[in-house]
């Protein structure tokens, strides 16, 4: 147990953090959110093939964390129909910016990636 006003954990915190995000994610996304561990923290990722109803919600859970992003694709044999997977990392150091191997989507270079800690989206924050 731990001595009261003593500071969390940093890996308990962001598992706390992405738990919340994967709670809200689920409920505004309308499907399930999955939890992840990467390196240096968690990610939690929501896929759907139709639209949220709760977009809002959706960003706002997705703000919780530390980077965040989304990627849509084609589903393969599927006659045209597009997923949408968005997700947000929390990190056990979030003063650390994320190192090449963190969080990297397949593809062309990271867009939709974003950060709170930089203020913007886009390849400069991956």
């Amino acid at each position: 147990m731990r001595p009261e006003g003593q500071p969390e954990d940093s890996e308990e915190e962001a598992r706390r953090r992405a738990w919340v995000i994967a709670d809200r994610l689920t409920r505004a996304g309308g499907e399930e959110a999955r939890l992840t561990s990467v390196a240096g923290g968690y990610r939690v990722e929501l896929r759907s093939t139709r639209p949220a109803p709760d977009v809002a919600g959706v960003l706002a859970a997705l703000a919780l964390g530390d980077r965040w992003g989304h990627r849509r694709s084609i589903l393969p044999d599927s006659g045209g129909l597009v997923q949408d997977s968005v997700w947000s990392e929390v990190w056990t150091e979030p003063s650390v910016p994320p190192g090449p191997e963190r969080g990297r989507e397949g593809g062309a270079g990271g867009d939709g990636e974003g950060s709170l800690k930089g203020g913007s989206s886009g390849a400069g924050n991956a």
